[in-house]
């Protein structure tokens, strides 16, 4: 099922630069054949439509951009190579205070239908299997999103409320002294005495 585009060009499709106005987006999309005709997605995928991530974060309002250029490499592979950024909003697990973390991430997917596929694929391309056609697009852009997600959202040290709270360096310096008291010291003197 094709939506949005038109299979008898063959020329590469080169969309306006982004602005406030975005292209809409198919949500389903065959991969290779967008790689062996050279084309180019631009536009927004709202955060609200992402049903793996959105719990994760405290505000699902928002949107993703999205830029999209598929192609084939010098030995026939085909390729996506894409960039994406958003702005997230997330709690930050010091201080427990929303914070928003900004994404701008670049990837470089080699496309192949089979896992055998995956062996042959040059080390500069993340594999990405094409199980069936077609592919739902914002599937692609949620899992690159994961990919960069952090494990353990936290403020800048500098910007934390919490940061206060901290220890300073001469804490950190006494934590990490070397405990010398050794509670069962005189355990062995009583086992030598029965």
């Amino acid at each position: 099922m094709q939506e949005l585009f038109d299979t008898c060009q063959a020329h590469r499709y080169n969309p306006p630069p982004m602005t406030s106005h975005h292209q809409r987006l198919p949500q389903h999309i065959d991969p290779f054949r967008l790689a062996y005709s050279g084309q180019s997605l631009r536009g927004i995928i709202p955060l609200r439509q992402l049903p793996r991530l959105s719990p994760l974060l405290t505000d699902s309002q928002g949107e993703v951009e999205i830029v999209l250029e598929f192609s084939v490499d010098p030995a026939g592979v085909p390729i996506l190579t894409g960039h994406i950024q958003a702005e997230l909003h997330l709690v930050c697990q010091r201080c427990t205070e929303n914070m928003t973390w900004p994404v701008r991430s670049d990837f470089c997917l080699g496309l192949v239908s089979s896992e055998a596929s995956v062996e042959g694929l040059p080390e500069r391309y993340e594999p990405y299997l094409v199980a069936s056609v077609p592919v739902c697009l914002q599937d692609i852009i949620e899992d690159e999103l994961l990919l960069v997600f952090p494990q353990i959202p936290k403020h800048d040290l500098t910007e934390c409320p919490a940061r206060s709270y901290l220890s300073t360096d001469s804490d950190e310096h006494q934590v990490n002294e070397p405990d010398t008291h050794q509670p069962f010291a005189g355990l062995s003197d009583l086992i030598k005495n029965d």
